[in-house]
């Protein structure tokens, strides 16, 4: 009976009954106010994904603007929905979908495309690393 009874615990704990605990502990350490943010290597993944440059950006654009997973986006895109559609069905305006971002647009973010950075070094907070490093040595 000592069997049966560990058996019905472990099956209620994997139903998902003790898991409420554990999904409200992850939900406070998630960080709410930081959006999507499109990587050089996310770039490159939506791309194998069949995506075009313009429809990479215009799901970025989606995902940062709704809050929806851009797989979710990517798909729509995939199955033939036009920005247009997507936008009108996440409520976000269509002329932000159809933005590029500065960073996007220039040889560095493509050689990180190519290459498959995981992020995209900002000129700016990298000289600013640099001397912060040298400063505390």
């Amino acid at each position: 009976m000592g069997r049966r009874s560990r058996r019905d615990r472990m099956r209620r704990n994997m139903q998902g009954s003790d898991m409420s605990g554990m999904n409200t502990v992850r939900a406070e350490r998630i960080r709410w106010s930081d959006r999507y943010r499109l990587t050089p290597l996310e770039h490159k993944r939506l791309r194998a994904m069949g995506l075009t440059d313009a429809e990479v950006f215009g799901v970025a654009n989606a995902a940062r603007e709704s809050g929806v997973d851009s797989d979710e986006i990517a798909q729509m895109v995939l199955r033939g929905r036009s920005f247009f559609q997507i936008a009108d069905q996440l409520g976000v305006p269509f002329d932000s979908l159809q933005r590029r971002r500065p960073e996007w647009q220039t040889a560095e973010w493509e050689q990180g495309v190519h290459e498959g950075w995981y992020s995209y070094p900002h000129a700016g907070s990298m000289a600013g690393m640099s001397s912060d490093r040298g400063s505390n040595r």
